[in-house]
Formats: structure tokens, sequence, C-alpha cells
């Protein structure tokens, strides 16, 4: 069964060579990509052809063409779609035709972006490449590597799936992770939830996220009592744009996290719903230690017509903090209004 992956793509040292347009075309279309912030094109088959594609390209800051054959027009064209995009332009002359990666962090990525050698009849061989790769390489290279198994219909390709999360790599796992995001598989970004690995366990909640509905609701309630503030506070945040009554409850406990980002993120949660359940924690909040929590509190109960409030509010109006007498006594004349 064919691949639908590149042919052709050599992942020995030195700069990747292309003189073929179509293949030059593959590689842009890698799902590493998109992760692409400098790209300089020398000697290469780009041509005014592939603008459309280099403007696809979500996250590109820098690009060089030199000795290519693409025209002023095409730089246009290209300054136009991509304007945050630093353009430098040369054309004509002879010289090595070389394509060179570079990623935020300027680690040179030639030969992990291309991730695997294809041999022409040979699928197996390149199914066993990917996986060495997704394993050996830097995240990047894992990432594009497991996405580019994940297109591959053959038992061993998908044999990472079944077996990654449980690799004692946590580059690979978080690479594996990443792609399950994006073949929307709940049940393995669910148990991913509880990998040992901080990243992991992130990419997890990311590729939750995503999903997003109520079937998400039970993997992120497990994820709010991680150890690291930082997936608590992913946590939240993707709750936060989930329509189901059971999140109040989720948000309103949270409000009491140990994290100030996460209680506030909380907090302004609870302000899309408008449920009176959350009054009591939110006039608790009020007396927070952090002036960005009470603020935010005074500012949703002012979103929730409940006269519970009225009286704490008042306090609040005295807060030390002018943002918070500010936002407290806005959320009075908005209760005086409902009320």
């Amino acid at each position: 069964m064919a691949a639908r992956t590149p042919k052709h793509i050599s992942t020995s040292g030195g700069p990747l060579k292309v003189t073929d347009p179509a293949r030059l075309r593959k590689i842009l279309s890698l799902p590493a990509m998109t992760q692409v912030r400098s790209l300089q094109l020398i000697g290469t088959a780009v041509s005014d052809e592939l603008i459309d594609d280099l403007s696809a390209l979500p996250k590109l800051e820098f690009i060089f063409f030199h000795m290519t054959a693409v025209s002023e027009g095409g730089v246009e064209r290209l300054k136009q779609a991509l304007p945050e995009c630093h353009v430098i332009y040369g054309s004509g002359g002879n010289g090595p035709s070389a394509v060179t990666l570079m990623h935020r962090d300027q680690i040179r990525l030639t030969d992990d972006l291309a991730v695997f050698r294809r041999a022409e009849d040979d699928e197996i061989e390149a199914v066993e490449t990917l996986m060495r790769l997704a394993g050996e390489h830097d995240r990047d290279a894992a990432t594009a590597a497991v996405a580019s198994l994940s297109r591959i219909e053959d038992p061993k390709a998908m044999a990472i799936f079944n077996e990654g999360l449980d690799s004692a790599n946590p580059r690979l796992r978080r690479a594996v992770v990443e792609a399950l995001g994006l073949r929307h598989d709940l049940g393995q970004l669910a148990k991913a939830i509880k990998d040992p690995d901080v990243d992991v366990r992130l990419e997890a909640v990311y590729g939750i996220a995503m999903l997003g509905g109520s079937r998400t609701v039970e993997p992120l309630r497990r994820a709010l009592q991680d150890e690291s503030p930082e997936v608590r506070r992913a946590s939240v945040t993707a709750l936060r744009r989930i329509n189901d009554p059971a999140v109040v409850d989720l948000l309103i406990a949270t409000v009491k996290d140990a994290d100030t980002n996460v209680r506030w993120l909380a907090i302004h949660g609870l302000r899309s719903f408008q449920d009176a359940r959350a009054v009591e924690v939110l006039i608790g909040a009020l007396k927070d230690e952090q002036s960005i929590v009470r603020s935010a509190a005074a500012a949703t109960l002012g979103e929730i017509p409940d006269s519970r409030a009225l009286e704490p509010l008042k306090a609040a109006a005295e807060d030390e903090d002018s943002f918070v007498r500010k936002h407290a006594g806005a959320a009075l004349q908005e209760l005086h209004d409902a009320l």
C-alpha cells in the first residue's frame, strides 16, 4: 500500500538538495514546517509557483532567496501574504542547490525535517527509519516523524501509537501525544494526563482542549489535580470554553487553587456562566491575598444578579488596591441596576 509521504528525502549530513519543484512542495507540506521560523532557499527549485506554499507557513519570520527562480513579483506576493515576515531577495548566478531550515532557537533542522529516507519500492524501510528518527532526534524531528507515521497505513507504523506512550523517551512520548491530538484520540490523550513528564501532560491537555465538548470535562477534571500549575492553568483555560453545567462546579472548586493564575482564570471562567452557585466562593475571593484575584472576583460578582454580593462589594470598594476598588464600584452599580 502506498504511503502518503514524500519520496527520496535524504537524512544524510549537510544541506538538503532539492532540484525538483514537486519534491520541494512536499517538503514544505511536512508537519514540522508549521514550526519553522527561518528559511533559507539557495539555488533551489523554488519559483513563483511555490509562493502560495511558502505563504502557508504560519510562523515564518525570515526568508532568504538566492539563486532561485522567484521573481520580484513573487516576492511582493509573499510580502503581502506574510506582512510580518522579513524577506531578503537575490537572483541569478550559479551555486550549490541547498535548503537550510532553522528553528527559532537557531537549531539547524535540515537533516531532522527530512525525517526519513524512503526507498522507491520499500515502504517497510520508510516505516523503520521513521520510527528510529522519532526516538533519536530532537522534539521537532520526532513530531514530524510521528505525524508522517500516522499517515502510513502499515501495522508497524501504527504500533508507535500503541507503544509510544510507554516509551522511556519523553521526547518521543510528547511527539506521540501531539500527533494523537491531531488524530482526535481522546482515549489515548486522557491516558497521557498521567504521564510522569510535565511536558507530555501539558501536550495532552492541549490536545484535549482542541477536541472540546462535554466529553472532555472528565479528563480535564483529572488534569486540574496535576502538581504542575502550568498544567492546571491549561486545564482551566480549556474548561472555560466548554458550555456544560458540570464545568461550573469544577471552576468553583478551582477558585481556591494554590496558584494565583489558576484562581484568576477560574474566576474569569465563572464570569461567562453567571451562575448563582458561584456567589459564595466569589465573595470569599474578595479577600484573596492577591489583588488581581480580588479584582476579578469583584468584576465577576457584578455579572451575577444576586443580593448576597452587595455588602461584600461595598467592603471591597474600600480595598487598598485601586483596581479592586474600581471593579467593586462598577459591580455595585451593575447589581443596583439589575436587582
